[in-house]
């Protein structure tokens, strides 16, 4: 599953293109992979990161600096975006890039999202983003290694948990006939 992971990143995320330098050079691929894949882990480290994204634990218990970095984050997300559309513009590509990313979103995001048990782990985000991030410009490219360092931490780090965790694991343990389940399946 992961080569599969890494051939689509590779194919959408137009790394087999001779135009743009490959991922074999220092920068931007060995400096920001490397931070890619240090980050998610370091980010453990510092308190006022250790919050949820949720309605009350926004308006409860997030510090006023997790604030400032949320919105520093949005600025840079919303820069980033609007630099990319402008680059797939300038390039007379944005029309198949929306389509290619539309179709990207609806086989591998919409089918999932109304389940109860979705849960967006940070490698899935990251490889998501890391191909649609595919413009030849060093800034993009410099995302591109990123995403793709966090996605290696993430299926290194906590494995490839899939993104429906819970209706998958009770999946797996009632249609594999695992003993334990065996009074569940009988109260039925």
């Amino acid at each position: 599953i992961v080569l599969m992971d890494l051939l689509f990143f590779f194919i959408v995320g137009r790394l087999y293109n001779t135009s743009t330098r490959g991922i074999d050079i220092l920068f931007p691929w060995g400096i920001f992979g490397t931070l890619g894949a240090i980050y998610p882990s370091i980010a453990n480290d510092f308190a006022f990161l250790r919050h949820s994204i949720s309605m009350y634990d926004i308006m409860c218990s997030w510090p006023i600096i997790l604030f400032v970095y949320s919105l520093m984050l949005l600025a840079l997300g919303i820069g980033f975006g609007v630099a990319i559309v402008r680059s797939h513009h300038r390039r007379h590509v944005l029309r198949s890039r929306i389509i290619e990313a539309m179709t990207l979103l609806c086989l591998f995001v919409l089918p999932y999202l109304k389940s109860d048990s979705f849960h967006l782990h940070h490698w899935f985000g990251m490889w998501f983003l890391g191909m649609q991030s595919n413009a030849p410009e060093w800034w993009s490219r410099t995302f591109q290694a990123f995403a793709l360092g966090s996605y290696v931490n993430g299926i290194a780090v906590y494995g490839r948990d899939p993104i429906l965790g819970c209706q998958l694991a009770f999946y797996r343990s009632t249609n594999l006939d695992c003993e334990f389940m065996q009074c569940y399946m009988e109260d039925l």
